[in-house]
This record gives structure tokens, sequence and C-alpha cells, in this order.
């Protein structure tokens, strides 16, 4: 199979058995969205992604998205708001990332959502953003110690031109599934105390891998996010997907 073939062969594998999942572990929800990484994609597979149905791109890297996203708005009429940075961001590289994305899903710290908040002029809403945790609690990650995350999010969530639309965490590095689903079940239950703390509607949890998602699907996640799963080879989806039965 060429490049396109491998990507919507990979989507359309993905997709039916998240559905699955979905349709087992969330039957009363709505079906868990699937999230393409590009940040190791060029252009022209980004645009196979999107031809394959996938309508939520996340970005790893401002460098790579500077590239890469203005071709993708300008010359082949994507919208912004399919795309999400959910790295690491810099507080010099806040107002690149404002231009550039519709949603910011890795807010880590609560110097970050501040100097957002100063830095973003909404023209209609509000910027959307997700706060990231580190359930695993390993030093290698960023994201707010669980144990302290209610007392940042009392001054985040009255912060001015952004909002909070939800939350967001990776697995631990081991892969064992009982350490993953407890890191999963954590920011589940973080997402139940907050929305009846503050009253949110209904607040997103953004979890889940290549490695993990039929575990973070399991744990309530309604967004899972996949890079080498949908661009990498067709081995990586079929393995993958063998491990859900």
């Amino acid at each position: 199979m060429n490049k396109q073939e491998i990507i919507t062969h990979n989507i359309h594998f993905l997709q039916e058995k998240v559905n699955y999942l979905s349709q087992k572990y969330r039957p009363k929800q709505n079906p868990t969205k699937l999230m393409a990484v590009c940040k190791k994609a060029s252009v022209q597979e980004i645009l196979y992604a999107y031809q394959a149905g996938i309508r939520l791109f996340g970005e790893n890297y401002i460098q790579s998205a500077q590239e890469k996203l203005p071709v993708l708005y300008q010359e082949h009429h994507l919208s912004k708001e399919l795309f999400h940075f959910i790295g690491h961001l810099q507080s010099n590289k806040i107002k690149k990332a404002t231009e550039l994305f519709s949603s910011l899903d890795a807010i880590d710290s609560l110097e970050l959502a501040q100097q957002i908040s100063k830095k973003y002029s909404p023209i209609n809403e509000p910027l959307s953003i997700y706060i990231e945790v580190n359930t695993s609690m390993e030093t290698t990650k960023f994201g707010f110690n669980p144990d302290n995350l209610l007392l940042f999010m009392d001054k985040i969530v009255f912060l001015e031109n952004i909002k909070v639309c939800g939350l967001m965490t990776m697995g631990p590095l081991n892969g064992k599934e009982v350490d993953n689903r407890r890191s999963f079940s954590l920011l589940r239950n973080l997402k139940e105390e907050l929305e009846k703390r503050y009253s949110f509607a209904s607040l997103g949890l953004s979890m889940g891998m290549s490695e993990d998602y039929q575990w973070a699907i399991q744990e309530g996640s309604d967004l899972i996010r996949i890079g080498r799963g949908i661009f990498g080879e067709e081995s990586v989806v079929n393995e993958q997907v063998c491990r859900l039965v």
C-alpha cells in the first residue's frame, strides 16, 4: 500500500475499534473522538488523514506548526478549529500558539494560564484550554500534581479570556494496564469533582495514545490522541488492535 492507503486504512480500522469500545464502555455518552497527532506528519499526510475523516489534529511543536498550518489554512482551506496544540508551551510562544490553534490542550502551570489570559485578546469567544495533570507522578512529565489541582483551579477558572474545556493526561511509561487504568481513573475522578465544584456542564477528558487508548476509553476518555497509530506503518495499528481482544 502507498502512504495514503496506509493512513486511510489505519484511520478506518482505529475508528471501528474506538466506536466498538465506546459503545461497550460508554453507551450513554457520545463516542470517543479520535485526534490525529501530526507532529511528524507532512502537509500531504495531514490532508490524507482529513480526507479519511479525521476532524481533529494535535501538534506538539510550534516551529513545526508554523511551517505546516499556514499552508493548510491558506492553500487548502482547512479550519483553525481542527487544530489543537498539545505540547509543552513556552511563555515566549504564547502569541504564536494562539494565532495558530483554536485550543491549547496542555496548560501545565498557573503561571502559564495567567500569561495566556493576559496576552490573548478574544475576537468573539474565549480561548479553549485543557489542564494537563501528571496523574502518573513521573518526574519526566509536565502537569499539575493531582493533589494540588483544586488549589490552582480556584484561580484558573476565573481568569479572563480563557475557558477550561477539559483535562488532559498521559499514561505511565511502563505500559502496564493496572498503572495506566489507575492514572486514567484518577483524571476521571478529578473531572467529576471539578464539575461539581464549579458547576461545569461537562469537562472533556483527553487521555489515551497509540499504546493505551483502549484502557483510556474504558476509563471514560472522550478524546484519544493517536500519532504513529495513524501516520506510522500499517503493522502499528494491527498490533494495537490485537490488544483489544
